[in-house]
């Protein structure tokens, strides 16, 4: 492992595994210690952890795919709902040898670390989610954020940045996410255009051992707005969970 003693962060890799036939490809840090699963959000990918992976793998081995559908990861013509790339997540857990991690997801990707905590309690020692899906529906401005996205591409001719989504936005049985009984650590920012900070107020509600950090000033990215901020909010809640 290869410590920056400066910035106190260890080197980042670009990995490929195969998933269940599928080529991966993944970033990678740290080579000992407990283990970290770190999933992007809608229209993004691996490379959003770039930022925070170094510091948070200090003491952890630290993986962030690119989910199924997304970056430069195989895409089919079919539905990617959050069991799909649930299952493919938990894959993928089992591919990089890690029985157990901490799960941090950001927006769809925190729907689907939700997805593997409900499915696969087993496999989540810890979860950090960032702006969830799953509490409430998107606003209206953030509806609008959304659509004029998709015409730019579409206009420009550029290939959209997810697969077909059937994702739900605010879960219908929203009592589900009560079984949810990890250590859960929720950031919102508190401009969030897409989803408003009054749906952090219902997650920590609907999950027993959740709390809540409010990024006051910051959009939909909060993680990556103060980058400094979360990563040490990210150590604290692993140390203080353990």
């Amino acid at each position: 492992m290869a410590k920056d003693s400066t910035t106190q962060t260890v080197s980042i890799e670009d990995r490929r595994v195969n998933v269940a036939g599928d080529d991966i490809p993944f970033l990678s840090a740290g080579d000992s210690g407990p283990g970290i699963v770190m999933v992007h959000g809608g229209g993004s990918s691996r490379l959003e952890w770039a930022e925070s992976m170094g510091t948070l793998a200090l003491d952890h081995q630290a993986v962030a795919p690119d989910l199924i559908g997304f970056g430069e990861s195989p895409r089919r013509d079919i539905l990617h709902t959050t069991e799909y790339m649930g299952k493919f997540l938990v894959e993928f857990l089992n591919e990089t040898g890690m029985d157990r991690a901490t799960f941090v997801g950001h927006s769809l990707g925190a729907r689907v670390c939700l997805e593997v905590a409900l499915s696969n309690p087993e496999a989540v020692e810890r979860m950090v989610l960032i702006s969830p899906l799953g509490f409430g529906d998107l606003s209206g401005v953030g509806k609008l954020l959304s659509t004029g996205a998709w015409w730019v591409n579409r206009l420009l001719r550029r290939r959209q940045p997810y697969p077909r989504l059937e994702v739900r936005l605010e879960e219908p049985d929203i009592d589900a996410f009560s079984r949810v009984r990890c250590p859960t650590l929720l950031i919102w920012g508190s401009k969030d255009p897409y989803f408003p900070v009054t749906h952090s107020e219902r997650a920590l509600r609907m999950m027993p051992n959740s709390s809540l950090r409010v990024y006051e000033g910051t959009g939909h990215a909060a993680h990556r707005a103060n980058v400094e901020r979360f990563t040490a909010d990210v150590q604290r809640f692993i140390q203080r969970s353990s």
